[in-house]
């Protein structure tokens, strides 16, 4: 993520993080750390649609029940919840359009000392 934001000059940084609790006792939604707006959380490892919408359901009957935007408090919903058409294969398709603008910026091939273009190149992407 980072890397597809810094090659179409977008300022986020595209962290991951993980945070241990006891959710009985603490709430990311009451201290302000997710929210739209604030910080919206996306699918990962062992996460799909059914955990975004939980966290979308819990964040909307909770915290924001007066929010018209309550459910944008997360990406990756199933279509059903306010999620989009194509979530599943954005990432892909990102890192195509991320590398794709990277090998036709001239600027940007210079830098490592190649020519703009896929011609005659070989390369290997681990996503």
């Amino acid at each position: 993520m980072t890397y597809k934001c810094a090659v179409v000059d977008v300022p986020f940084g595209g962290a991951k993080a993980g945070v241990k609790i006891n959710v009985k006792n603490y709430s990311l939604a009451k201290k302000g750390f997710i929210g739209p707006g604030i910080d919206v959380p996306a699918p990962d490892m062992s996460t799909g649609e059914r955990e975004m919408s939980w966290i979308a359901d819990t964040y909307a009957n909770t915290i924001a029940h007066t929010d018209i935007n309550a459910h944008a408090c997360v990406t990756g919903k199933p279509i059903s919840q306010g999620g989009i058409h194509g979530r599943i294969s954005a990432t892909g398709r990102g890192v195509f359009h991320g590398i794709e603008n990277f090998i036709q910026e001239a600027s940007y091939m210079s830098m490592v000392g190649l020519t703009p273009g896929f011609q005659d190149k070989t390369f290997i992407v681990q996503v």
